[in-house]
């Protein structure tokens, strides 16, 4: 059962993971606690320089565990190699700062190069 956490403006579930309050069934706090994995790996992925942005984030809940598919956009005009080093980069962030992740696939979209670099 989920306890209150700080003031109770938020909880945690089973899995230690917070969650917005809302109806007391269990459909809402699953899904509830999938929203907010998500936004909070997000918000890892956008925090990478080379990162232009985040357009899918899919959480496969495995028993106590979680499999991430991550899309992310980056410059389309990098090399392979360097867009393939950005995506390493963030699934280890992931990896190491959101509790209760064992896997990260990231697929690498190409973006807009940044209009410095399009003259």
């Amino acid at each position: 059962m989920a306890r209150p956490v700080g003031g109770g403006a938020h909880r945690r579930d089973h899995q230690g993971l917070a969650v917005k309050p809302c109806a007391r069934t269990s459909a809402c706090s699953w899904t509830s606690s999938r929203l907010v994995l998500a936004e909070a790996i997000a918000a890892v992925a956008r925090r990478d320089p080379d990162v232009l942005g985040v357009d899918k984030v899919g959480v496969h809940t495995l028993g106590a565990y979680h499999v991430i598919d991550l899309e992310i956009s980056v410059n389309g005009a990098l090399r392979l190699t360097d867009a393939h080093t950005i995506a390493h980069r963030v699934s280890d962030r992931v990896l190491a700062e959101v509790e209760h992740v064992r896997e990260v696939k990231v697929h690498v979209n190409p973006g807009e190069a940044p209009a410095a670099e399009q003259s």
